[in-house]
């Protein structure tokens, strides 16, 4: 099929006006998709404290969920009136994350290992997370934390992974060095494959001390008493 020059000249406006529509209305889909998902992200993050168990102010670190399995429970018991190693998991933003999958290995001083998972339908902002990191079947309290992960998706259904993994320990020049800890987050394409999006800056272990003004930390402490 062939046009002629009269042909081309009537059609050709339509044929860009149509296309340019076309690329036009994708590209603000595009735009407004993105800006929905980057509006319904979360950022997570953790710690790790060893705490007096109950909790004397759990407002300090945050309310939230206790997670307790077999070995939590154990932990709990044997340490009551003392002190428990907690995992601390925090969602900074105001975003509730959903289809959630966490997954805690901590390795014991006898070279036992203990695998955590907990799964969670939804897990809400507002709520801080506690995970016991003690192990019920060793004989020291210590353990060494070889990873986290937590897997979770928007609610955009966008797919995250968030956690660390120790890298191993090395022999060098005779003395043992010890693995580092490495973090990452990463995101789901094609639902199955996972790329980075941030890498973490690393630097030398150091210690922080929390600046609280005196007038705010004893309104603080003096809301704590008449709640108590």
């Amino acid at each position: 099929m062939t046009f002629t020059f009269k042909q081309l000249v009537v059609f050709l406006p339509l044929i860009t006006a149509v296309t340019t529509f076309i690329l036009t209305s994708l590209f603000t889909l595009y735009r407004e998709g993105k800006t929905n998902n980057n509006s319904k992200r979360a950022v997570l993050e953790y710690q790790e404290y060893d705490l007096k168990y109950p909790f004397e102010n759990p407002k300090k670190y945050g309310e939230g969920l206790l997670l307790l399995n077999d070995n939590g429970l154990h932990v709990t018991e044997k340490y009551a009136g003392g002190t428990v190693s907690f995992l601390i998991l925090r969602n900074v933003t105001s975003n509730d994350v959903i289809n959630v999958k966490i997954t805690s290995v901590v390795k014991s001083r006898e070279g036992k290992v203990l695998t955590q998972t907990f799964t969670m339908p939804i897990w809400k902002s507002s709520e801080t997370l506690y995970i016991p990191q003690n192990m019920h079947e060793s004989n020291s309290y210590y353990v060494t934390n070889e990873s986290l992960k937590i897997e979770y998706s928007t609610l955009a259904f966008e797919k995250f992974r968030f956690g660390y993994k120790k890298t191993k320990d090395k022999m060098k020049k005779g003395k043992k060095k010890k693995g580092k800890y490495k973090d990452y987050f990463q995101k789901k394409y094609l639902g199955f494959i996972y790329i980075r999006l941030l890498k973490y800056h690393k630097g030398d272990f150091y210690r922080f001390v929390k600046i609280v003004d005196n007038k705010t930390k004893e309104k603080k402490e003096e809301e704590s008493n008449t709640a108590g």
